[in-house]
C-alpha cells in the first residue's frame, strides 16, 4: 500500500512538472530549499468525494522549520526533531524515540506543499506552507 501512495504521488508529480522554458516563461521556481520557516496557509482532503481545499486563518496557522537536519514545529507535528531529505521526499524524526513519518513534497514559488505517503490519507491530502521573510 505505501509503495501505491508513493506511485500515486509520483505520477501526480510527474504531470504537474514542467520544462524550462515553461518554468522561465511563467516565472515559476520548482527548485527550491526546503531549508527556512514556513507558515501552514491551507489544507486539502477528501472525505470520499472531491477533494476540499481549505485556507487556514493567520491566528491558526501552524508554523514550521527545517535547518541543518533540525525540525522544529509549533502544533501537530512537534514530537518530530530531526529531518532527512531527497529531492521527493522529507522524512521526519523523533531522534528520542525512533518514530517517523513520511512526506512527498514539492516546492513552487517558495510555497511548500507536503502530502502523507502513508494509508490516512486514501483519498488524498495535503497541507500547504508559504515561506516566512524569516525563513528567505
Amino acid at each position: 500500500m505505501k509503495q501505491l501512495l508513493a506511485i500515486c504521488t509520483l505520477t501526480m508529480l510527474a504531470f504537474t512538472a514542467c520544462d524550462k522554458e515553461d518554468t522561465e516563461t511563467a516565472g515559476t521556481q520548482l527548485v527550491a530549499s526546503l531549508e527556512g520557516a514556513w507558515k501552514e496557509v491551507a489544507i486539502g482532503y477528501s472525505i470520499g468525494g472531491p477533494m476540499i481545499h481549505k485556507p487556514i486563518p493567520a491566528e491558526d496557522a501552524q508554523m514550521i522549520g527545517f535547518s541543518n537536519g533540525m525540525f522544529v514545529s509549533n502544533d501537530a507535528m512537534n514530537e518530530f526533531n530531526r529531518y532527512s531529505s531527497d529531492s521527493l521526499t522529507v522524512t521526519l524524526r523523533n531522534s528520542f524515540t525512533g518514530k517517523s513519518f513520511k512526506y512527498g513534497y514539492i516546492i513552487i514559488n517558495d510555497t511548500l506543499t507536503l502530502t502523507p505517503l502513508t494509508v490516512m490519507c486514501v483519498e488524498g491530502c495535503y497541507s500547504k506552507f508559504a515561506r516566512t521573510e524569516q525563513g528567505k
